[in-house]
């Protein structure tokens, strides 16, 4: 904005020093121009945070969809994803207030996001659910690497469903897989984290 204002001062300026038109005229041309620049800048501003999750920063569902749609279609790289939600997160909500639930959500997506490598892509699914994209990593690794996430947060309970892609896999198929394993785990009682079973048979091996 201070670069707009500058050159909006200097082309009136120089407008009014060569006559070319009248001080209400310079004036109108300055309000017009400033005004399109700060409606432009919205727009950008809008347009860059329409992939990221405004609470905890990282990205939101539609960010990790285009991400994980791009990463599918490498076939030539392993790749698996994971879908964690915070146990008894609507209890927190209930008791302590939303405050306190944003806190915790904050809380655990920045002890996440530091443990990561710089390849992953951690995101707000949505609510108290996160999803992880891990581009290079088969299942177990994958597996193992959601563990250490969840041993970071102890006093949380996390549950959480882990798939890797398998031959033709589309996107949904993948996040598909990864939301049965969780939906095991929190039949089970909840609090751990699972390889889909149906994975191939060197990443469920070693779960």
């Amino acid at each position: 904005m201070a670069h707009v204002v500058t050159v909006v001062g200097v082309t009136t300026a120089a407008l009014l020093l060569r006559g070319d038109a009248s001080a209400a005229s310079a004036a109108a041309l300055a309000v017009v121009v400033s005004t399109l620049a700060s409606v432009t800048r919205t727009l950008v501003v809008r347009a860059s945070d329409a992939g990221s999750d405004a609470l905890t920063g990282l990205a939101n569902r539609r960010g990790f969809d285009e991400a994980l749609g791009e990463h599918v279609r490498r076939a030539d790289v392993p790749l698996s994803a994971a879908l964690l939600d915070l146990d008894h997160f609507k209890l927190i909500n209930d008791t302590d207030g939303h405050e306190a639930g944003d806190r915790l959500l904050r809380r655990v997506a920045g002890s996440w996001r530091q443990a990561l490598p710089g390849s992953a892509l951690l995101a707000r699914h949505g609510g108290d659910e996160f999803a992880l994209l891990l581009p290079g990593l088969d299942g177990s690794e994958a597996l193992a690497l959601v563990r250490r996430l969840c041993s970071l947060v102890p006093d949380v309970g996390v549950s959480a469903g882990v798939a890797q892609r398998c031959p033709q896999d589309t996107a949904a198929q993948l996040m598909r897989r990864a939301d049965l394993a969780l939906y095991r785990v929190k039949a089970d009682g909840r609090g751990a984290a699972a390889l889909h079973a149906d994975d191939p048979p060197e990443a469920a091996a070693s779960r």
